[in-house]
């Protein structure tokens, strides 16, 4: 009989299973984060734990079940013990209660047990049992609230007037014991005794809780890179670098960083959206690195162009440059294009703009060198004759200013023949520019200029631009990029 063989399963049964499976992985590393930060907080809160989780009885089916206290379920994983001096202190305690319910606060055993108890309260200040669990501030506190009650400044003495029969007797044995259970022994209780492994540091039996998942990610993680390394045609160490965190849980120590790949599974499981905080977080990290990496870039910009400058002969480039064939690549002469937006520019909107500033200039020139001239200087000297110099220099300025603008309102404009003049003009600049760059030490000079322009300007402009400048530069070199 011929074997029946199954159909393969679908790829939406496949990706359904490995999302199941991939919630129900994320899930248990949930519970296994939250036994590390449980097993943190432990030693910390255990004073919390200790009264408040556990200790209580409950139904369960009928029948009556005592829920023990977490503490004296945690405390063997941590190696506490009970502290023998401060358990026997409370034993004793409990032994006088039951003497005096039933022989009375007279009988000869709570007078022997009276007496026991100020030698174990001596005892107990001096020895402060308290120290091993560092929680001397606990012992403190027990003083504190003793020297309070008693109204003395000593807590030894405190202690011996409390446990005599004279006081209990004077004060009332069962309100003095209220207080003792409500305000000290809740204090003696949560001290311990915790154990000292062979490593010098106290006993931590965690990884033994801990291994039963690192073992179970081992695990998983084997089949993870398996699948991987099948599916992807990866190596089994390129496959393992695929998912490099998942390693993060198979670490013994610093269990807390596995909350790493915690986030990174509850996002991969759909349990959790990180969409959102991805996007903002690649946003502000692409913004900050941009802008810090802007002026940086351009402050090194400006440092190399400074260096070139410095190694650049200068004089040998002009030269060269200038006598070598020119190359057109839109068969238009920009020179006269510019020198004919230049023109119109400044005959049309520019001179009537400064026409004021011009007139003040000229008259300031016109005086001075009237001033110099013999004549103007005997004539100075007549009474009346300044009014008349001076009405003399706003005539001058007036009648030049008036025939300038009216001989560069009657120039012709630009026409083929002044574009031709301006050719053999700007020839002949290079010419002479060429002869003279080579004749004396121009190049030099002009070197250094542009290395201080350029240093000022790293200065003065690029490193005093603040955060807020260059995004704002950045944002509208952004809109000009979309517009």
């Amino acid at each position: 009989m011929a074997l029946q063989r199954y159909p393969a399963p679908k790829s939406s049964d496949r990706s359904h299973l490995s999302l199941w499976f991939d919630r129900t992985m994320a899930l248990i590393a949930v519970a296994n984060l939250g036994l590390v930060l449980f097993d943190l907080s432990y030693i910390p809160w255990r004073n919390f734990y200790l009264f408040n989780v556990g200790g209580w009885q409950t139904e369960l089916f009928g029948f009556r079940v005592q829920v023990p206290r977490l503490t004296d379920v945690y405390d063997p994983v941590k190696g506490i013990e009970p502290n023998r001096e401060t358990v026997t202190y409370l034993q004793t305690v409990d032994r006088l209660k039951t003497e005096v319910a039933d022989q009375g606060i007279r009988s000869p055993r709570a007078a022997a047990t009276l007496a026991e108890l100020r030698v174990l309260s001596e005892e107990m200040i001096d020895a402060n049992p308290f120290a091993l669990a560092n929680k001397t501030g606990t012992l403190e506190r027990i003083k504190n609230r003793m020297r309070s009650r008693l109204g003395l400044n000593s807590a030894k003495q405190s202690f011996t007037q409390f446990w005599s029969e004279e006081y209990l007797t004077r004060a009332g044995f069962f309100s003095e014991m209220t207080f003792f259970d409500e305000q000290i022994r809740r204090l003696i209780e949560t001290n311990y005794f915790r154990q000292t492994g062979e490593t010098g540091g106290p006993i931590d039996r965690f990884i033994f809780l801990d291994i039963w998942f690192i073992w179970l990610f081992s695990a998983e993680i084997a089949l993870r890179v398996y699948y991987i390394h099948r599916s992807k045609n990866l190596s089994f160490l390129e496959a393992a670098l695929w998912r490099w965190y998942d390693f993060l849980f198979l670490l013994p120590f610093w269990q807390i960083i596995r909350i790493v790949p915690l986030v990174a599974r509850l996002d991969q499981a759909a349990l959790i959206d990180l969409a959102t905080v991805k996007k903002e977080i690649n946003e502000n990290f692409v913004a900050t690195f941009s802008e810090e990496l802007t002026q940086v870039v351009i402050v090194r910009v400006f440092e190399q162009i400074e260096e070139s400058i410095r190694q650049l002969d200068l004089r040998n480039l002009i030269v060269e440059g200038l006598g070598r064939s020119y190359i057109d690549l839109n068969n238009t002469n920009e020179i006269a294009a510019i020198a004919a937006i230049v023109w119109e520019t400044a005959i049309v909107d520019i001179l009537p703009q400064i026409r004021p500033e011009l007139e003040e200039l000229l008259k300031h020139s016109t005086d001075t060198l009237l001033r110099r001239t013999p004549v103007y200087q005997q004539a100075s000297q007549v009474p009346g004759m300044g009014a008349i110099s001076q009405q003399l220099t706003e005539q001058i300025v007036m009648q030049v200013t008036d025939g300038f603008y009216r001989n560069i309102s009657n120039l012709p404009q630009m026409d083929d023949r002044t574009t031709q003049l301006l050719e053999r003009l700007w020839q002949r600049i290079t010419e002479v520019l060429v002869e003279e760059i080579r004749k004396n030490k121009t190049s030099d000079k002009l070197k250094g200029l542009l290395v201080d322009l350029f240093e000022e300007i790293k200065i003065n402009y690029i490193k005093r631009l603040s955060q807020q400048d260059w995004e704002e530069i950045l944002a509208r070199t952004k809109a000009i990029k979309q517009g």
